[in-house]
């Protein structure tokens, strides 16, 4: 799957103000092999921390420095991901992208994270485009 990054992610103020390592977890939320179309996947954080070789407590540190922006929510208990802003560098451009969307997100398991992607969603249909979520 290609993902877009585009070069404004380096001047956002939002992203300029945080720490290298949290960086490098929000790229890497945006980038890894589990991800979806719609920015809601599931992603034990043990393999986020493999991945990026942090240690446990380096890895907690990151997730609530991004947490605590609203970047990234996380849900423990069905331990999915959502990373808010992905649909606004990746927005959906054909009923075929929303309908591959539709199937992934009915893949996984029930979060509430759900909820607060349907209404990003319904952000980005009432608008014709995202507007930024944090």
């Amino acid at each position: 799957m290609f993902t877009k990054i585009n070069d404004g992610f380096w001047f956002d103020t939002d992203i300029f103000k945080l720490s290298s390592n949290a960086k490098l977890l929000l790229i890497y939320l945006m980038t890894n092999r589990n991800r979806n179309m719609a920015g809601l996947y599931s992603l034990p954080k043990g393999y986020a921390a493999e991945d990026l070789q942090l240690s446990e407590q380096e890895m907690a540190a990151v997730w609530n420095e991004l947490s605590d922006t609203g970047m990234v929510i996380y849900d423990e208990q069905s331990r999915m991901v959502l990373v808010r802003d992905f649909l606004r560098h990746n927005p959906l451009d054909s009923p075929k992208q929303v309908s591959d969307a539709i199937s992934k997100i009915k893949e996984l398991a029930k979060s509430p994270l759900m909820l607060t992607l349907i209404e990003i969603l319904k952000k980005q249909n009432s608008k014709g485009q995202l507007e930024p979520l944090y």
